[in-house]
């Protein structure tokens, strides 16, 4: 381990980080997993691991199932996300706003922001019409795959990118972008238009376009995103779309310290 690391490191308790781990461990793809499945991942001994998940479930944090005798999240999560929602003021201000968006698009419209190098949705306020892929709030995508994610990175300086998203530029799709060269070619060519378009990059079918909203320095703190089928999301409807757009992304910038603080996991 690196002086930097060690000393990144040095603050951290032990049983706290691993319990943690433990929570971290799930995912959408993840949900339940045996005592086993979690020792490995967190790299702890199955007794220890054992020792905390018997913490986490007495405090709700996870639960049993009782047909399989694997582990879920618990409801402590979801009631703590709840808490998390309403300590976001930004999303109480964006919503007449995105409301207003898509009555005129008929399209999702997203609000977004970055935690610990990934995307993350703050809200989404969907249309009538609904189809089988979208994201809800509380979802998080990697960044260099998702026209928000985009838009922001473009709103940094190239070696930010890069440090942010070295070893972590995942395919999603056949059309997502998996160089850092390739990215950041992307990138120009976004602060040129002043808007991020997702062209099936993410998930196939669904097209998103995107405006970032600025904090102080002209740095993104977050973007707000129309989505929809490729069918839908033409890009007259874009061009037709990105006044509002604009227009949403100066208020919400006018009130950028209601979002939430962008950390960036190991790049500074």
């Amino acid at each position: 381990m690196s002086t930097n690391e060690q000393s990144k490191n040095s603050w951290k308790v032990g049983s706290v980080g691993k319990a943690l781990a433990i929570l971290n461990s799930f995912d959408i793809g993840h949900s339940e997993q045996s005592l086993a499945q979690i020792s490995a991942k967190i790299g702890v001994p199955k007794s220890t691991t054992y020792n905390l998940v018997k913490t986490l479930l007495g405090e709700g944090f996870l639960r049993k199932s009782e047909v399989s005798q694997n582990y879920l999240l618990g409801l402590k999560p979801f009631e703590m996300g709840y808490c998390v929602r309403n300590s976001l003021p930004i999303i109480s201000y964006a919503i007449p706003i995105m409301e207003d968006i898509t009555r005129l698009t008929g399209e999702i419209t997203y609000l977004s922001t970055v935690n610990r190098n990934r995307l993350i949705i703050l809200e989404g306020i969907y249309p009538d019409r609904r189809f089988a892929a979208y994201s809800t709030a509380g979802k998080t995508l990697p960044l260099h795959c998702c026209s928000a994610g985009k838009m922001i990175l473009s709103t940094f300086p190239d070696s930010l990118v890069l440090a942010i998203t070295e070893n972590n530029m995942v395919q999603s799709t056949p059309n997502t972008i998996c160089t850092q060269d390739g990215l950041i070619a992307e990138l120009a060519k976004i602060r040129a238009n002043g808007y991020s378009v997702d062209n099936e990059e993410e998930t196939l079918g669904v097209r998103c376009a995107s405006v970032a909203v600025r904090g102080g320095g002209c740095r993104a703190v977050g973007a707000i995103s129309i989505s929809g089928s490729v069918r839908s999301v033409t890009d007259e409807k874009i061009i037709q779309t990105l006044p509002h757009l604009e227009k949403a992304a100066q208020f919400l910038s006018r009130m950028a310290s209601a979002f939430p603080a962008v950390y960036y996991d190991g790049a500074y």
